[in-house]
């Protein structure tokens, strides 16, 4: 690859210097050896890593690290607003600063050996130290593929082992991991216990099974950490908003707050297809289990939409709090707005539900493909026409409060009745989304055949 994306430098600068014929089979060549010393040392190294580290383990470490670095680099990075120390006075330095970038032109570096092999011979100025500069590249070549022969015959099966992570599991570790995941579903029934009592025994077993898959799964963890940063990320730039514009401050306070609760809901939505409909869908590899337990299908689905939509709920009710305080709009309008996030939890995570369990037959089959489903086409379209819908309502509240804080009049009989309206179709809407798409999973799940 370093050969075949260097070739179009090569044969830039030949035609740029006007070279003849005997210059490309020579710098193909020199580029050729320097590749050669690179690739060596990368592969020598890297062997002889994986022989020390248990590369397995090392890896699900340093994904979450990196993860975790990335998302706290980013959000502060929000947080502090460094577009307020950018001074334009400092450009043109800057400027001049990336025009003088040079790599590293060191006389022991490779690099060094290849541009004064290839830019010498350009020249027409073929010296003694252009002789000694191609030597150079060769021999260190050889000497590189003696080194990775020699580190591959040492220390490639071991570390090929290590890799593979079979073979050289010894049993009292095996019982020290079953014991730490025992402990660890201890602690956990510590911590849910206290929070599950109103609900009975098997509602309860469920609900300890959801959260342990939950926090067990790495990859959930680390979408919740990227999720959480980009809420936050939202949160500050929101914050950020110049909406103190003393002829536009009515007008971009509530064109704002309408793009913000579409925002809102877009975010609960796709919590829903990202992180509710995979959880449901994976149910289908130990669909027996649920089957043949004493729980009836209705409970089954009740406990799993309430496990869902009380973290979703809170989540939907911080950010429209926290959205609403950094725009400055009236209580009367935060309420409608906490109102239609509220019913649009409860539609959104009923409606992922009833389409997961709909789908729950395609995993059990245990597919790779099956397992990467985020959601089906007609829950994400059907999810964006509700949003859609709801944010048509809304526009009448949002028209009726901007004519109220422009021309600081108060609202009418007749505007009260309108928003009042929006609220009832709102909730009668909702309320049906509901209802069918619960009745729609009970009935899924009763029709789901084992075998």
């Amino acid at each position: 690859m370093l050969v075949i994306f260097g070739l179009p430098l090569l044969v830039s600068s030949g035609l740029f210097f006007h070279a003849g014929v005997f210059y490309y089979p020579y710098a193909l060549i020199l580029f050729f050896a320097f590749s050669v010393i690179l690739v060596n040392i990368g592969a020598g190294i890297t062997i002889f890593l994986a022989n020390i580290f248990h590369a397995g383990k090392l890896r699900r470490y340093l994904l979450s690290m990196g993860i975790i670095a990335v998302v706290l680099l980013v959000t502060l990075l929000r947080i502090f607003r460094p577009e307020r120390f950018v001074n334009p006075e400092l450009f043109a330095n800057l400027t001049l600063f990336v025009t003088e970038i040079k790599a590293p032109s060191f006389i022991l570096l490779p690099n060094r050996w290849l541009s004064e092999s290839i830019f010498n011979f350009l020249g027409k100025a073929f010296t003694g130290d252009t002789i000694a500069y191609v030597s150079l590249l060769l021999l260190t070549a050889y000497i590189t593929t003696l080194f990775l022969e020699f580190v591959f015959r040492r220390y490639h099966f071991k570390g090929w082992g290590l890799l593979q992570e079979g073979g050289i599991t010894l049993k009292g570790r095996l019982a020290g991991s079953r014991g730490e995941s025992v402990r660890r579903g201890l602690a956990v029934s510590k911590l849910i216990d206290p929070l599950t009592r109103t609900f009975d025994v098997r509602s309860r077993v469920l609900l300890k099974k959801d959260f342990l898959v939950q926090m067990r799964d790495v990859k959930n963890i680390h979408q919740i950490l990227i999720l959480l940063s980009l809420i936050v990320i939202y949160l500050f730039s929101i914050a950020s908003l110049p909406l103190n514009w003393e002829a536009y401050e009515a007008q971009l306070k509530y064109t704002v707050s309408f793009f913000n609760l579409g925002l809102i809901l877009i975010i609960i939505a796709s919590l829903c297809s990202r992180l509710i409909y995979p959880a449901v869908v994976s149910e289908g590899i130990s669909l027996w289990i649920m089957k043949t337990s004493p729980m009836t299908p209705r409970r089954y689905v009740w406990t799993k939409f309430f496990f869902f939509f009380i973290p979703l709920f809170i989540l939907g009710q911080l950010l429209t709090l926290f959205s609403s305080f950094f725009i400055g709009i009236e209580k009367e309008f935060v309420l409608l707005m906490i109102t239609t996030t509220a019913l649009l939890s409860f539609s959104l995570v009923s409606m992922t539900i009833a389409f997961g369990i709909s789908d729950v037959k395609y995993a059990a089959a245990d597919t790779a493909q099956e397992q990467m489903r985020t959601g089906s086409t007609g829950h994400m379209l059907i999810s964006v026409f509700l949003i859609l819908f709801t944010l048509a309502l809304e526009i009448i509240p949002i028209f009726l409060y901007f004519l109220k804080e422009a021309e600081k009049a108060a609202f009418t009989q007749k505007a009260w009745f309108m928003i009042g309206a929006v609220i009832v179709a709102l909730f009668l809407v909702n309320l049906l989304v509901t209802g069918l798409s619960m009745r729609l999973g009970v009935k899924r799940f009763e029709r789901i055949e084992l075998g």
